[in-house]
């Protein structure tokens, strides 16, 4: 900007401000963002302003450095910034829509659904390689596996390069935060066998195909942790087969047709037991019946009644009586 420039007018009518050498940072545009007038200056703070100004940032700048012929000079000027972070505010403050990552640190959301994001940064440690990935609005810390960590030291996978990734861990505090406010314990733990690179032009965030990233058996690594889905061929299909298990030891192994052959002997021999079963319990019935029916009654007196000692004796008197009731009511008098 030239030095003599008190102040411009850029997106939805922020009044930018540059400083004394005529340049513009995070500052300068963080003041111009609050001048707008549909921006509550309370339901913000710097930090936010802050993270979402250097995605922005980092977006128009990759824009122009991939596609010059097309974007060199027009994407990462003081106006496309300005609308792209009014465009952020109407969507996450007025409209409270949420990204993935915020999503997934304040325990809203699963990470184990299928999204894409990229790679925003890369340490080389001593043990391992340490990453952080963003969805475009946050960024969250990675935790790899060995041979996720081989292909970032060989160079396989680099700083903005989008990775779809399905069946995520969220490690760490367990505790529901905004991704700002995130621990150093909180990381975001993928797979190899559920991680693959993403297309250039790939949407981050979560997808609308919920299914799990499937992958090929070639590609499947012995530590490359969970596999979401394996795509196979089916080169043939083997009929249904039933084992059962003999009391003596041993087994019988029987197609379709011959268990339900077997399946309707069996009931057919279990129907049998059940009718000889039957026809025995009603001939005892009809024979204990008829012994009822020979057994002479014989009326007792009061006499006879007080006379009557035993418990056998009552018994039979009960059984042999022709109003055994009376009986009952003599002895409980």
């Amino acid at each position: 900007m030239a030095k003599n420039v008190h102040h411009i007018i850029v997106g939805d009518g922020a009044m930018l401000v540059p400083d004394d050498k005529g340049y513009a940072g995070k500052d300068e545009f963080c003041n111009a963002f609050l001048t707008i007038d549909n921006v509550d200056c309370k339901l913000l703070d710097e930090k936010w302003f802050c993270n979402h100004f250097r995605w922005v940032v980092w977006k128009l700048a990759a824009y122009e450095v991939t596609s010059p012929g097309i974007f060199a000079g027009r994407c990462l000027t003081p106006e496309v910034v300005m609308l792209q972070m009014k465009y952020r505010y109407d969507r996450e403050i007025d409209k409270c829509q949420r990204s993935a990552i915020m999503k997934i640190c304040e325990r809203d959301d699963t990470p184990c659904k299928k999204m894409v994001l990229c790679v925003s940064d890369i340490t080389m440690d001593v043990k391992e390689p340490k990453i952080s990935l963003t969805d475009g609005w946050y960024s969250i810390k990675a935790k790899v596996d060995g041979p996720l960590s081989n292909l970032i030291n060989k160079g396989c996978i680099q700083i903005g390069h989008k990775l779809c990734v399905s069946g995520a861990e969220l490690t760490g505090s367990q505790d529901a935060c905004p991704p700002l406010e995130a621990p150093e314990s909180l990381m975001l733990k993928i797979s190899t066998n559920s991680t693959r690179p993403a297309s250039w032009d790939s949407i981050l965030g979560f997808q609308t195909d919920h299914t799990p990233l499937c992958v090929p058996l070639t590609s499947i690594q012995g530590e490359g942790g969970l596999i979401g889905c394996v795509d196979v061929v089916v080169v043939r299909k083997y009929p249904t087969m039933y084992m059962e298990k003999l009391p003596a030891g041993g087994c019988i192994f029987r197609s379709y047709a011959a268990e339900e052959k077997y399946k309707q002997s069996f009931q057919q021999l279990q129907q049998e037991k059940m009718e000889k079963l039957y026809q025995q319990l009603e001939s005892r019935f009809e024979k204990d019946n008829k012994e009822e029916k020979c057994i002479k009654r014989k009326k007792f007196t009061c006499k006879d009644i007080e006379q009557l000692s035993s418990g056998e004796e009552i018994y039979e008197a009960l059984n042999s009586a022709k109003h055994p009731d009376d009986i009952q009511v003599k002895r409980a008098s």
